[in-house]
């Protein structure tokens, strides 16, 4: 039974489903305020199914900034805020806004004072020295958070969910690990909870009775000397119940000490680093970071386990379960134990629309990787999905091309929600309309040919076709067809789309194929090729160079066999481009790509020139079969001309 799309009750709440999109830290609010990328985010995603979505971390006054892009509640944002929130309805989806204060995890420079906590003293993940709240200023930052919730209203929230886990201020004094006070509000349980309690009861006498409360909490903290599940959070959790929240969220991790408990798998060392501006920090963290952060295994649903001891211990407490779901299987799992509702973060950022697409499939899984990318960057930049960026960058600039060259324009998408805003972007800038979006993913043949049916039944032929979608995975990941996914997505899934809608083309009609220089490196070998990349063991690169042979080779292919048609095929060797394909993930061979190719990588329009000028230079026409590298012909050894297996990829 498909209990995603049941009614979900919070409070005086009531969601259109039961899918959450969790308080993951969007970095998209530069200034401290609303941009239009977090609207474009958060209306994506409302548009995409989801029950609510959840504006991460506001918080409730200056000095509980710990980031230069988040937000902080204030009277002159209200309005922009509104603006959001009217996108989010519009879109069917209720709005939520979580609110906290990070405590000791700031800095001055950030927050404009030095950094309180419960306990006075040193705080090494900022660097900076921190200070003890005294008892006269309890009082006056619990009302903050009150009058954080009235602000909210205002703005047209639906909900507010507090954030009283992973180590955050609420959290310090929760936390023996923190607070080390010797008054009333240190030393037991009970008075560690004072503060906490001071805040929620500010919270709750703001909200009234329309808006719906959530707590987030921590179940446990992943270290010693923390918060440990009986002793501490089952005892936090019934007190949250008593103070009347309508639902908590059950998490784990502290960001300080525990970051990869929170959101499991291996933080991009190399990815976080990437971005860092201060040469200290960056090299500093490079050399420590797999001690500084250690990796912690991913499951699905990992904190389940736990929470249902939250459930057993609460049975009429509504609970949110929130970690590791990215399948419509799993998620009904989850759900079918009682919770109200579950969110989600990743999932979401790979596929906003991921809601919808479980009611198109009750079975369907993201594509998410789990290589936590999008937080390595999100430390520095906006939060984003890897995956989804190379379409949207050389992609975007062809697309743009052929919009002002008075083309109809169809952008087949992986993610059609987020790649809205992008279709939006190219309308203002190119003063033309005639754009549109349509979803694939080159990785399921189903898609494909879905995409195909949807084609042929708009559109009665085709003048251009430009394959761009390239992708270089973290490890090796096998697709509903049984493929490994780099080879699904560089060459499989091209070569059916190219093939399925080849009779919707004729004389004049040009194919671009885009390839990459590294097709020197590849070597095929069958079957492994199509099951596993290549032979022996799976390493990246060379994969991703096996899938470019094939595609080359392929586009060669159909030249010659398409040629009496007066159809053209080319092959678009864009050279390194600045995207996300160029970060290897490895420690050795990053910096060294960085000081060998730093002078050669070329921006995405200037990666996408040559492809532009074989769609649509007149110069072109009647050129086929050809191999071009900065608008020349590359001359190809007869070894790929004549390659032994160019038919076999072809009847495969």
């Amino acid at each position: 039974m498909n209990k995603i799309f049941e009614e979900a009750h919070i409070g005086p709440l009531t969601l259109r489903n039961r899918t959450i999109r969790s308080a993951a830290f969007e970095s998209m609010c530069p200034g401290h305020k609303p941009s239009q990328m977090l609207y474009d985010y958060h209306t994506s995603v409302a548009k995409g199914g989801v029950g609510m979505t959840t504006v991460a971390y506001a918080a409730v006054t200056e000095s509980g900034l710990s980031f230069d892009r988040q937000l902080v509640m204030r009277p002159e944002i209200v309005p922009d805020l509104r603006h959001l929130t009217d996108g989010i309805h519009a879109a069917g989806a209720a709005a939520g806004i979580q609110l906290g204060h990070c405590g000791n995890m700031s800095h001055k420079d950030i927050c404009g004072c030095v950094p309180v906590s419960a306990s006075t003293g040193f705080n090494l993940y900022s660097p900076t020295l921190v200070r003890g709240l005294r008892v006269e200023e309890m009082a006056p930052m619990a009302r903050k958070f009150g009058a954080a919730v009235n602000q909210a209203r205002e703005a047209g929230f639906d909900s507010v969910e507090i954030h009283c886990g992973h180590g955050y201020l609420i959290d310090q004094f929760l936390n023996p690990y923190f607070n080390h006070r010797h008054d009333q509000y240190g030393g037991s349980l009970e008075n560690r909870m004072r503060f906490m309690t001071m805040c929620i009861e500010e919270v709750m006498k703001a909200a009234k009775d329309d808006m719906a409360v959530v707590c987030k909490m921590n179940m446990r903290d992943g270290r010693k000397n923390g918060i440990s599940l009986e002793e501490h959070s089952i005892p936090i959790a019934k007190r949250m119940q008593e103070l009347g929240v309508h639902a908590i969220v059950l998490s784990g991790g502290l960001v300080s000490c525990t970051p990869m408990y929170v959101m499991r798998g291996e933080m991009p060392i190399q990815t976080l680093t990437h971005y860092m501006d201060k040469p200290w920090l960056k090299y500093s963290v490079r050399a420590c970071g797999k001690w500084m952060i250690p990796t912690v295994n991913y499951q699905e649903a990992y904190f389940l386990e736990d929470a249902l001891k939250f459930r057993e211990a609460m049975p009429d407490m509504k609970f949110i379960y929130v970690g590791g779901l990215v399948a419509g299987d799993k998620i009904n799992e989850v759900l079918g134990h009682g919770f109200e509702a579950v969110q989600m973060a990743r999932s979401l950022l790979n596929e906003p629309d991921f809601v919808n697409k479980l009611k198109e499939d009750p079975h369907h899984r993201c594509g998410c990787k789990h290589s936590n990318y999008c937080i390595g960057r999100m430390y520095t930049l906006e939060m984003a999905c890897h995956q989804n960026l190379q379409e949207e960058i050389m992609g975007y600039e062809e697309a743009k091309e052929a919009l002002l060259q008075g083309y109809h324009v169809v952008m087949a998408c992986y993610c059609p929600a987020r790649s809205e805003a992008r279709r939006q972007q190219m309308i203002e800038e190119t003063g033309c309309s005639d754009v549109e979006i349509m979803g694939l993913d080159l990785s399921n043949l189903q898609s494909v040919r879905n995409f195909v049916d949807q084609v042929k039944a708009k559109f009665d032929h085709i003048d251009i076709l430009m394959n761009n979608a390239g992708t270089l995975e973290t490890g090796l990941h096998t697709t509903v067809d049984g493929l490994e996914r780099t080879v699904a997505v560089n060459y499989v899934g091209p070569y059916l789309l190219t093939r399925l809608l080849l009779p919707l083309m004729g004389k004049g009609s040009r194919i671009v194929n885009m390839s990459s220089c590294s097709y020197i490196l590849g070597k095929l070998t069958f079957p492994e090729f199509f099951t596993q990349g290549r032979k022996g063991f799976w390493q990246r690169i060379l994969v991703y160079s096996n899938s470019k042979l094939a595609f080359t080779l392929f586009s060669l292919e159909l030249a010659k066999r398409i040629k009496g048609q007066g159809i053209t095929v080319n092959i678009a060797d864009p050279g390194v481009v600045n995207t996300k394909i160029i970060h290897l993930q490895n420690k050795l061979l990053d910096p060294l790509a960085d000081i060998f190719f730093r002078p050669f990588i070329r921006s995405p329009r200037q990666g996408a020139d040559t492809a532009i000028h074989l769609m649509f230079d007149e110069g072109k026409e009647g050129q086929t079969g050809t191999f071009c590298r900065s608008n020349k012909i590359v001359k190809l050894g007869d070894k790929y001309v004549h390659h032994k297996h160019m038919q076999m990829l072809w009847n495969e």
